[in-house]
């Protein structure tokens, strides 16, 4: 757990924060140029004067494209839930996405390489 000091706002920005759990996972394969794995995870918050924590949903995604790992990481919205056709498709229905962002949602008639015979 550490403060996070936002320089001039820092009233503002400044917290602790933790990391919570891990909700759900997500792994795909489409083919060899489309590989990702998609994560839910919780971050606690709380202002160093206060005794109460906040709890915040997170959507990331490592993603490796030839060899090399790209990440993306943001928070959620209480009731958001955008589409992603890779998660879906293999039966997370749970796992939370946002609705805008630059992170893979996989193709709409995507069958995982475990599932195909």
């Amino acid at each position: 757990m550490g403060p996070v000091d936002g320089g001039a706002a820092a009233e503002r920005y400044d917290h602790y924060y933790e990391f919570d759990e891990l909700r759900q996972q997500c792994f795909h394969v489409e083919n060899y140029c489309k590989i990702f794995h998609h994560f839910n995870f919780t971050i606690r918050l709380k202002k160093p004067s206060s005794s109460e924590w906040t709890s915040i949903l997170y959507l990331a995604e490592v993603k490796e494209i030839l060899r090399r790992k790209i990440y993306f990481c943001c928070p959620l919205e209480p009731h958001e839930n955008g589409d992603c056709y890779a998660c879906k498709n293999q039966g997370m229905d749970d796992l939370k996405h946002p609705t805008i962002g630059a992170f893979d949602r996989g193709s709409p008639d995507s069958i995982p390489l475990h599932v195909r015979g």
